[in-house]
């Protein structure tokens, strides 16, 4: 459902299922496996930035 919501096809987050030993259809917090959906105006750019930017530090 996020890429299908996404606004302008930027995908900007996507809801992992929380039960995970059931079948998706990829890794969410694997951006090397995402699916390359460019063709259909899918982009996951501000997503795969997120995943990889460092953690902020905790106070």
């Amino acid at each position: 459902m996020s890429v299908l919501l996404a606004p302008g096809g930027n995908v900007k987050a996507i809801i992992e299922n929380q039960k995970p030993d059931r079948w998706q259809p990829f890794n969410p917090t694997d951006p090397e496996h995402f699916k390359d959906l460019s063709a259909y105006g899918i982009h996951y750019g501000e997503y795969r930035a997120a995943l990889l930017a460092p953690a902020p530090p905790t106070p």
